[in-house]
């Protein structure tokens, strides 16, 4: 017997098509229509999302230069950055950020202290999205960043088009509970367990 003993007889079926080829140098295709489904009337959510603040806090320049030119081809334009991790603080209190991306190793101050400082700093029944980008993969730290209040992860090196929907789907969430907020509705901020 040929093929596949698992496979069922009949017709062979094609449910994708390969290979898919990725354009990173153009924006992805990401509109108002598509998200309007997700929000009902809200159509304009993408420029509403794109008008975020985003922090973006990693020791390497080349990083964060590469994770701006990202985010500008992807219509964001309110990006405040910096490679100085004490810097960030004063970032994060003279700026209302929607969302930081966050480095973990980094000297002096490291993104599991930054964690917990920006922890402190949000006010509680509010949902402030931390992506944490990290070279570090290892269970033990994932568990210990997201204790401490990340609420995404991403090791690098990272997918261009991975790390927009996943920045795309935390303000989102922000947006909506942002929402809720302004309708009286505010959500409780849980007590996670704290992994260190």
């Amino acid at each position: 017997m040929r093929g596949n003993p698992h496979r069922p007889p009949g017709p062979r079926r094609r449910w994708f098509q390969m290979p898919y080829r990725f354009n990173l140098a153009a924006p992805l295709a990401i509109s108002a229509t598509s998200l309007s489904t997700k929000f009902g009337s809200m159509t304009d959510t993408t420029d509403s999302l794109r008008a975020s603040t985003i922090l973006i806090v990693d020791d390497e320049p080349a990083n964060v230069s590469l994770l701006e030119r990202i985010l500008k081809r992807e219509g964001f334009t309110a990006l405040i950055s910096t490679t100085e991790p004490r810097e960030a603080l004063r970032l994060f209190r003279e700026h209302p950020v929607d969302l930081v991306l966050l480095d973990l190793m980094m000297p002096d101050l490291d993104g599991f202290a930054l964690l917990e400082t920006f922890a402190r700093l949000i006010p509680d029944n509010s949902y402030l999205p931390i992506l944490v980008l990290t070279a570090d993969a290892t269970l033990p730290t994932r568990r210990r960043a997201l204790s401490l209040g990340a609420k995404d992860f991403l090791t690098k090196p990272f997918d261009a088009i991975e790390a927009v929907l996943r920045i795309f789907n935390l303000l989102e969430t922000r947006m909506l509970t942002l929402e809720l907020a302004r309708h009286g509705l505010a959500t409780p901020r849980s007590e996670r367990p704290r992994i260190d």
